[in-house]
């Protein structure tokens, strides 16, 4: 009886995947039909679908004087300290925080696509959406999403590399949008860091005319000396806080970064035969209850 009880599961395991080979085999034609008329249409579909191409940059921080002078002004940090004086080095940001913080700033996206008139580049179907109410309350939401879906600034953490990319169906519009990504970013960068250099000298300098210490007073003059020349070396600079070492370029036509036509199909064949396997023992299992 042990004996029989052991085999008794096996033999019900047996009989069901027979049933559902049975079962299958009887509508093969209906879930073969089903198969390929998921598959003409997914193919249908992506031969119908835009390639999309990329451009990107690869940009490394540059070393400028604002940024040589934070080690100067750490180490006047112990002998303002000891003058009672509090000389901090607070405002000095990574190029690509800075960077990073400005093109992902919803108002500089926004600004940065009005004013060059990106609009109907970087949102499909333009002309229909931009008809639709829910666009013209609030079509700064629209412009920053779809900006947001084709860009991508990252940095590699062992290098500190960056590359700045963007992708779009047009090849030439993807290298302008970087090369014009490229500017403005440095150039609000640039404006932002000014500003702040100029806080910074003007706080040195009322700390000069407040301490009586010489040294000190040459020491924090020095300072606001590399912070004058950083500003007029700046002026001089393609691009404010990093180099361009990789310029972006137009893709080549066979150079697509999506759709992946071919494994979207091959998903598609083994999508629909799951399901179509599925929904004839569903019926089946139905029609006997029935």
């Amino acid at each position: 009886m042990a004996a029989e009880m052991n085999t008794y599961p096996n033999n019900n395991d047996e009989i069901d995947l027979r049933e559902i080979a049975l079962v299958v085999w009887k509508r093969k034609f209906w879930i073969m039909g089903f198969v390929f008329i998921v598959c003409a249409v997914t193919v249908f579909v992506v031969l119908r679908m835009d390639n999309i191409y990329e451009s990107r940059a690869v940009l490394r921080p540059s070393q400028n004087n604002a940024s040589q002078m934070s080690s100067a002004i750490s180490n006047l940090g112990g002998l303002a300290s000891l003058a009672g004086i509090n000389i901090s080095n607070s405002g000095n940001v990574s190029p690509y925080n800075a960077m990073n913080a400005i093109a992902h700033d919803s108002d500089f996206i926004y600004s940065f696509v009005i004013k060059n008139k990106f609009e109907s580049k970087i949102i499909d179907d333009f002309e229909r959406i931009s008809s639709d109410d829910k666009y013209k309350e609030n079509p700064k939401f629209f412009i920053v999403r779809s900006f947001e879906d084709n860009f991508s600034f990252s940095e590699d953490s062992k290098t500190g590399l960056m590359t700045l990319s963007f992708q779009n169906k047009d090849r030439e519009f993807a290298k302008k949008a970087v090369d014009m990504l490229l500017k403005e970013t440095s150039l609000m960068y640039q404006t932002i860091d000014m500003k702040n250099i100029d806080e910074r000298i003007n706080k040195y300098k009322h700390e000069i005319d407040k301490t009586s210490d010489i040294a000190l007073k040459n020491k924090i003059a020095e300072v606001v000396a590399g912070l004058i020349q950083s500003k007029v070396l700046s002026q001089a600079q393609e691009f404010y806080g990093f180099d361009v070492l990789v310029k972006p370029s137009v893709s080549d036509e066979l150079d697509k970064i999506k759709p992946r036509r071919s494994l979207i199909v091959i998903l598609s064949v083994f999508i629909s035969c799951f399901m179509a396997i599925f929904f004839t023992l569903a019926m089946e299992s139905f029609n006997k209850e029935k």
